[in-house]
């Protein structure tokens, strides 16, 4: 007996569904259905009563399956609130602070805003940087990415390429961003070689190093990056790199396919988007 009741203990767990089948078809096939599950039900009830230890032996007895039985609804209930919060958040629509005098890559109108927070010695960053590029010119017409900073303490040198990328912009927009991939490119020499090195970056893509230095020190750029980091603190940030698209929070180094299709759930789900809707200012 007690052995066939572990054999029914085990068929439950590793038939979860089974109980989601379709009924038998009629009123009369659906009733004894129902009979049936419920006498089971009282069956079993009584029976583990009567001797519980039975569940722990049957778990012992069986624990790669009842691991991966646990992992599954770890995973199933993971991306369901997942899905949710990402639904509430596109119904929110909250965004960081945006200022169009940034640095920012795609049209004023795009219906995507991709918000990137980002440390110039992070080698996860380096690797989103890419990625982003083709995402970009995947979505060209209707994404606009901005670029914020978020530098870690444990990076030396990540707070004064972020002031001297911010400095750049004030100079030269497009000079600006062939720093920033020279920056991310150049994470070893940055290492290495420090504010010589960056410096040397700037005066060959052709900036006036002298005003570059004054503007990384004015109040006007360290602002920036003050306010970039007290967002990124605001929204709940925890590492770098991190994304907020259309009010959707994402971190880590997503591959190309990965941000796709975040963006096409975006575009699939955000109420602004939507026909009929008022578009986003």
């Amino acid at each position: 007996m007690r052995r066939l009741l572990c054999l029914v203990l085990l068929c439950l767990l590793a038939l979860p569904a089974a109980c989601d089948s379709p009924a038998p078809a009629g009123k009369n096939a659906a009733a004894d259905e129902v009979a049936v599950k419920e006498d089971f039900r009282e069956w079993l009830r009584d029976a583990i009563k009567d001797d519980p230890a039975m569940i722990m032996d049957v778990l012992a007895a069986n624990n790669e399956t009842v691991f991966h039985i646990v992992d599954e609804g770890f995973r199933v209930a993971q991306n369901k609130a997942q899905l949710a919060q990402r639904l509430n958040q596109l119904e929110q629509g909250i965004m960081p602070r945006l200022d169009d005098s940034r640095p920012s890559i795609g049209p004023d109108n795009a219906t995507i805003t991709v918000v990137e927070f980002s440390d110039f010695q992070c080698p996860y960053c380096s690797q989103a940087a890419r990625t982003l590029e083709l995402l970009q010119l995947k979505y060209a017409d209707s994404m606009r990415v901005f670029f914020k900073h978020m530098p870690l303490s444990s990076h030396q040198h990540a707070q004064s390429a972020a002031a001297l990328f911010e400095a750049a912009s004030l100079q030269d927009e497009a000079k600006a961003w062939e720093l920033y991939h020279r920056y991310f490119q150049g994470q070893e020499q940055i290492k290495d070689g420090g504010m010589d090195w960056l410096l040397g970056q700037a005066r060959e893509v052709g900036l006036d190093v002298d005003r570059l230095n004054q503007d990384a020190a004015s109040n006007r750029v360290l602002t920036r990056i003050k306010e970039d980091v007290e967002d990124a603190q605001r929204f709940g940030l925890q590492g770098t790199p991190s994304f907020i698209i259309n009010g959707v929070t994402v971190s880590g180094a997503l591959s190309l396919e990965e941000f796709t299709a975040l963006v096409e759930f975006v575009l699939q789900n955000d109420p602004r988007l939507q026909p009929g809707a008022t578009p986003p200012q």
